[in-house]
């Protein structure tokens, strides 16, 4: 059954939506771990290797502190905790965000009782996945070493940078013949079952498999994780629609400028007036695209917060 269902190539929800990586990869911690162990190249036998799939919330230094949640915080072998992060943003702010979140980490594993000898043996990882290319640079590693002498600081602090559509485009030149951390990294943006499970395949297992590209049907047909994509899809063509109004109005980089800065330029050249007149019509046109693509009604109504008989109004002056 299994099999006919994916030979039909039934549309899946992005594993580079967060909340689909976050769900997918969390219930699957063997994969998990291989995938990490494989595209981090860790020196690790990845059959001994033990791991385990931490609270993602961040502990509170204080009350009045934000609340912050990292998209996957995983151990392995106890030593070495990786915050992964799937990003799908453009905007330069979420390198300085994420690096506080894997320096978050770090004080919390102080915190938690450890010494500052023990820290010492403790490895701390973050893992960027990158949906659009935020560079020129396609990979990237941080480390803290002498601007100099290049010597290293820490040898057990690094962040890594992945754009995952460069190696999507690496496993359509090189096929079955492509390195294992590329067939990993492109699983990510699958675009069907059908293409998820032979990628899969070079990379799990039968039984892992079987059970990752199960589960990743059940949730592409399942109506919580449908409502969160189509929320995530409404707000980003709102947000389209936004921006070019802005930049019709000449006003593009100062909206840019407030997502980065808290929106204080942005809004004083014209964002919020934009944001205000535009988005009734925003909504609509939103809500025309979503009948288009014969998303449920009553997925519509709940994303776009508008009562299903305003939806049907629109539904049919787009048959009139």
């Amino acid at each position: 059954m299994k099999n006919e269902k994916i030979k039909e190539n039934i549309e899946l929800i992005p594993l580079t939506r967060d909340f689909m990586f976050k769900h997918i990869f969390t219930n699957n911690p063997n994969i998990l771990k291989k995938f990490l162990i494989s595209v981090l190249k860790l020196n690790i036998n990845p059959e001994l290797a033990s791991i385990v799939v931490e609270s993602n919330e961040l502990v509170k230094s204080r009350d009045k502190e934000y609340h912050k949640t990292v998209d996957i915080y995983a151990c392995i072998n106890n030593n070495l905790r990786i915050d992964i992060e799937v990003n799908t943003e453009k905007f330069s702010a979420i390198k300085a965000r994420n690096a506080l979140y894997l320096n978050k980490i770090a004080i919390d594993t102080t915190n938690a009782g450890f010494t500052y000898q023990d820290i010492s043996k403790v490895y701390f990882y973050q893992l960027n996945l990158n949906v659009h290319r935020l560079d020129k640079n396609l990979d990237e590693e941080y480390l803290l070493m002498s601007s100099e002498n290049h010597q290293l600081l820490l040898d057990n602090y690094k962040i890594v940078c992945k754009s995952l559509d460069y190696y999507k485009e690496l496993y359509y030149n090189q096929g079955k013949k492509a390195n294992k951390d590329v067939i990993w990294l492109s699983i990510l943006k699958a675009r069907d079952l059908s293409e998820l499970e032979e990628m899969a395949s070079l990379v799990m297992d039968k039984d892992e498999k079987e059970k990752f590209v199960s589960d990743c049907n059940n949730a592409s047909k399942d109506t919580k994780w449908l409502s969160e994509w189509n929320s995530d899809l409404f707000a980003e063509m709102v947000k389209h629609n936004v921006l070019e109004d802005a930049k019709n109005e000449g006003i593009e980089e100062g909206f840019e400028q407030g997502i980065e800065k808290g929106i204080k330029q942005g809004i004083k050249q014209g964002v919020k007036k934009g944001i205000e007149e535009g988005i009734e019509q925003n909504k609509i046109a939103m809500i025309k695209g979503m009948l288009k693509e014969n998303i449920d009604i009553k997925t519509i109504s709940k994303v776009a917060s508008i009562p299903i008989n305003e939806i049907k109004k629109i539904e049919k002056s787009l048959k009139d």
